[in-house]
């Protein structure tokens, strides 16, 4: 057994919903309908509560669309008064000026928008529908209201080009700051791989050359490659984990186990070292152990199983075989 780092997780992502309004080509976790048993109000207050006695450290609320949430606001109302940092991702369709307002009295101070490339015919292609010219007018209507804004970019095939010219759209548009992300093979993305997988090599070239701008910073599992890192390798199921709209906890955003009870029927302290977890940390050690001065190991991306999931069976997981 490889024993958990920590006794629970420091930083969360809540899919506080799996609803959405697009059905985003790339989107990880397939996000288009509600989950039967999405929690309520009452039961996601619960389940903050006991996050803060945790004491995670920070949540970032993301979907699905959290904006389909009628209640919302009570939600981050709630996270704000017990003084605990979150930030709200958004695909920024349904951020009308009077809802903008409503989240910021609630406490909201940062928006991250997906921006899937800085062509609309792009970012129209990634997201399936013509949202382009919102999230354009969105990012302006955040940043005349004072409001920190970052953008999300996925780096994929049909938008490789365009990264490269991410530095002056973000000045041309008014981005505070641009989270990167390497496109994951799984949810909806895993049907779509011959438009969207990215080369290794190529992927390694486009992060090194973007991190070079100190606004521009990676999300997921590859910080450990590019920069120094709390923790060697992936920090999934070691500092941090998803939970998802019905409180089941992923070791990660982006790989499709997660455990059977919910936080409404478990405290995180057992679901963080659960079967699903622990298979996690076997694949993590045995590529730390293995694959660490392997040659190939910063375009194979080593020890991040959700790439590596749609080409791998279950018995080769199991069996931690390379």
């Amino acid at each position: 057994m490889v024993e958990p780092i920590l006794r629970a997780p420091l930083n969360v992502e809540w899919e506080i919903t799996k609803e959405c309004n697009l059905k985003c080509k790339h989107c990880y976790t397939s996000a288009g309908t509600k989950e039967p048993k999405q929690l309520t109000t009452e039961e996601v207050l619960s389940v903050i509560d006991h996050l803060d006695k945790v004491g995670i450290s920070d949540i970032t609320i993301s979907g699905g669309e959290p904006l389909l949430r009628k209640d919302l606001e009570k939600i981050l109302a709630n996270l704000t008064q017990r003084e605990l940092p979150f930030f709200l991702y958004t695909n920024g369709l349904l951020l009308s000026r009077e809802r903008q307002q409503s989240l910021k009295e609630a406490g909201a101070r940062g928006f991250s928008l997906s921006l899937n490339g800085t062509t609309k015919e792009t970012h129209n292609f990634v997201n399936g529908a013509d949202t382009f010219d919102t999230i354009i007018k969105r990012i302006s209507q955040l940043k005349d209201d004072g409001l920190h804004v970052q953008a999300l970019y996925t780096i994929m095939k049909v938008n490789l080009k365009e990264a490269f010219d991410l530095p002056d759209f973000m000045d041309r548009i008014g981005l505070d700051s641009l989270c990167i992300y390497p496109f994951y093979p799984t949810g909806r993305g895993s049907d779509h791989l011959s438009q969207l997988q990215v080369p290794g090599d190529e992927l390694y070239r486009v992060i090194v050359e973007l991190l070079k701008n100190e606004r521009i910073f990676l999300g997921g599992c590859l910080q450990g490659i590019f920069k120094g890192s709390m923790i060697k390798g992936s920090p999934c199921a070691k500092l941090m984990c998803l939970v998802t709209s019905e409180g089941k906890l992923r070791p990660c955003n982006f790989l499709p186990f997660q455990t059977e009870e919910s936080l409404l029927q478990k405290n995180i302290y057992s679901l963080w070292k659960s079967s699903i977890f622990e298979k996690v940390r076997k694949w993590q050690d045995h590529c730390e152990r293995k694959c660490s001065q392997c040659e190939y190991v910063r375009t194979c991306r080593g020890d991040c199983l959700a790439f590596h999931m749609p080409f791998l069976s279950e018995k080769e997981i199991d069996g931690l075989r390379c």
